[in-house]
């Protein structure tokens, strides 16, 4: 999950309004400016991540030392101003792909399709994502 989670984050952009003066990178920010960072973006970082173009399910392993950064994962946000369904979302997700897998036999219909970026904060497929599902013999 946090795999895909990395490669198609949920939303394309975190907003937040600057409370004090910082420096970035050099750059001075004042209070006010709204500052905005792309996961997408931040999840294909060399400097983040290994071979941050490559899908690698066991990326996130026990023993992987690249994802143990507190910021590194952001599709949901991050800290305090985590999404606060995440947690949630997290376990009914877990949940229902556990009975999905256990019970049936799922084949992906056609190719895969990438996500569409076109909409302005939230990916979704650009086209539907077909399954063919059939039920598991009980034994």
């Amino acid at each position: 999950m946090r795999e895909a989670e990395r490669l198609h984050p949920p939303t394309m952009v975190l907003m937040r309004k600057a409370r004090k003066p910082f420096i970035l990178e050099g750059h001075h920010v004042p209070p006010g400016t709204l500052v905005m960072v792309s996961p997408s973006a931040a999840h294909r970082m060399e400097s983040v991540f290994a071979d941050p173009a490559r899908c690698d399910p066991t990326r996130f392993a026990a023993g992987r030392e690249e994802h143990l950064g507190p910021y590194r994962l952001i599709g949901f946000g991050g800290g305090k101003h985590r999404c606060i369904g995440f947690a949630f979302a997290t376990q009914e997700i877990k949940a229902i792909w556990s009975v999905l897998l256990r019970r049936f036999d799922l084949q992906l219909l056609g190719a895969p399709h990438r996500p569409s970026y076109s909409t302005a904060f939230i990916s979704e497929p650009s086209d539907p994502c077909i399954l063919r599902y059939r039920r598991r013999q009980q034994g």
